[in-house]
């Protein structure tokens, strides 16, 4: 779910124009990227532990915060080579996409194992 709204925001924001393809995109991409955050904080200690918690969580957030400052810089280098930004909304609707697919994949396999 967190990834598809994801996708969805940005597939909205790529193919609605003016103000409601931006409202769309902030509330579908805002929702997905809060409910994220507390997906991973209870997924980790449900699946390490407390012992494990700080030192995974720490390496999960030291991961996300250099891919969210590097992620403008690459926007800018596809800008100034494609003329636009619908090849970078394009990249973040493909990517959100396979995590939602593994994301769901994951989800059937667990509930096959137990």
């Amino acid at each position: 779910g967190v990834m598809f709204a994801q996708a969805l925001g940005s597939l909205t924001l790529l193919l609605v124009p003016g103000s409601l393809g931006v409202g769309a995109f902030v509330l579908l991409y805002g929702m997905s990227n809060g409910a994220g955050t507390l997906a991973r904080a209870g997924l980790t200690a449900e699946l390490y532990g407390p012992a494990s918690y700080g030192r995974i969580n720490g390496g999960i957030s030291l991961v996300v915060s250099l891919t969210q400052s590097l992620g403008p810089i690459g926007a800018g280098l596809l800008h100034g080579l494609w003329g636009g930004y619908d090849a970078v909304l394009g990249i973040l609707v493909t990517s959100s996409l396979l995590a939602a697919a593994v994301q769901a994949t994951r989800g059937c396999l667990e509930g096959v194992r137990s």
